[in-house]
């Protein structure tokens, strides 16, 4: 009976954290152990980081029965930061109404956290009631906040339709730069509306803003539509600077990840190492029968991190050439 073996556990007086800790880990997932969970949880006699994995595996039975044990735990203002966030979590993996009540209240409470406000506001679903738009305006009306945290509130909002919230965050995209300006960026797309489409492609092609915000607006305008607007990445796709250009490809790949142009810095030795690492998993994804491969095992000047991945990668494929190559690799000096 994994609960009453779990229970047994609990109950001896010389266990430590660390076992505790492990029989969570190894019985807690089990449809008896709610209970002796649940109970364990509310007395509140472990250590945090054994709370803080009971609290986590509550979070994934989706029980409305823990909620008034995890809201406490959430809420408590002299709790551990991380299990408070392990029980906001909890809390909104839950599809009980009581639950988005709860992530209201602490995404609105003005003496929690503000890491915790916005973990809260960031779980909060886009169909809210009438009564959970107003607390959340009312929260960005009454008090100064962290940016972070206007920006979740106003992103919650925006997520329901709300113009007002909307509008607030097209003024915050024009007044800010940098970090900022990208998080709104992104808080803006997450609306996929195609209003905003002109505001991103000015952004994209303003020479005065930063390389960063405009390749966030880039991929903006890319998940509004991602096929007509496809030509504005090309730019940052060869960018000379190697932070720029990684992003683009990272956005190419989310995007269309079997675009074949994903695969084209393996072939550019100028390419910065991570990015030809990147290029050479795609084309092991995608298209492993790729000469590519054998190619640049067998290419004697070649990156040595970038010749033993291909190399690994012909080994596992069991690719024809794989022997032959390695072969080869083992000549010094040797070029293909």
């Amino acid at each position: 009976d994994p609960a009453g073996e779990l229970q047994a556990i609990f109950t001896l007086s010389n266990a430590h954290p660390n076992l505790s800790w492990l029989a969570i880990e190894c019985l807690g997932s089990h449809p008896r152990a709610f209970d002796t969970l649940r109970h364990r949880l509310e007395q509140d006699s472990d250590e945090p980081f054994v709370q803080a994995m009971i609290t986590n595996v509550l979070g994934t039975f989706r029980r409305s029965e823990a909620l008034p044990v995890l809201y406490r735990i959430a809420s408590a203002p002299k709790g551990d930061p991380r299990l408070r966030s392990a029980a906001v979590n909890a809390i909104a993996r839950s599809s009980d109404p009581e639950a988005i009540r709860m992530l209201v209240a602490i995404a609105a409470d003005s003496l929690a956290p503000s890491t915790l406000r916005v973990i809260a506001a960031v779980a909060l679903p886009a169909e809210l009631s009438s009564d959970a738009r107003i607390a959340i305006r009312q929260a960005l009306r009454a008090e100064r906040l962290a940016p972070e945290v206007t920006l979740a509130l106003q992103r919650v909002l925006a997520r329901t339709g709300d113009h007002e919230a909307i509008t607030q965050l097209l003024h915050l995209i024009q007044s800010n730069s940098g970090v900022k300006a990208i998080n709104v960026i992104d808080a803006i797309a997450e609306l996929k509306s195609a209003d905003i489409t002109p505001l991103l492609v000015r952004i994209s092609q303003n020479a005065l803003a930063p390389a960063g915000v405009r390749l966030a607006a880039v991929e903006a305008l890319l998940q509004i539509d991602s096929q007509e607007l496809l030509p504005l990445l090309n730019e940052n796709l060869r960018a000379s600077a190697p932070p720029l250009r990684m992003q683009a490809h990272a956005i190419l790949t989310r995007l269309l990840p079997h675009d074949p142009r994903l695969s084209t810095p393996l072939s550019d030795r100028s390419a910065p190492l991570a990015l030809r690492l990147q290029a050479l998993a795609h084309v092991v994804t995608y298209t492993p029968d790729s000469p590519i491969l054998t190619t640049i095992v067998t290419t004697a000047n070649e990156h040595p991190q970038v010749r033993m991945a291909a190399a690994v990668a012909l080994i596992n494929s069991a690719h024809p050439d794989a022997v032959v190559s390695l072969v080869a690799m083992l000549r010094p000096g040797e070029q293909a």
